[in-house]
């Protein structure tokens, strides 16, 4: 698979106070944790298509 953006954690968690509470105003903070907790579920999802494939 590609083409996927991604969110550099790292860097999201040192964005500045200001910029972390527009980002809030606006709405966007807490699709950026769902897209966090999306990206820790590729693994599996990856491993059930394995597993789908191989069967």
């Amino acid at each position: 698979m590609s083409g996927f953006k991604v969110i550099d954690e790292a860097k999201f968690n040192e964005l500045d106070d200001e910029t972390f509470l527009a980002w809030r105003k606006r709405g966007w903070v807490h699709l950026v944790y769902c897209h966090f907790i999306s990206n820790g579920n590729w693994s599996t999802l990856v491993e059930r298509a394995a597993m789908k494939v191989a069967n």
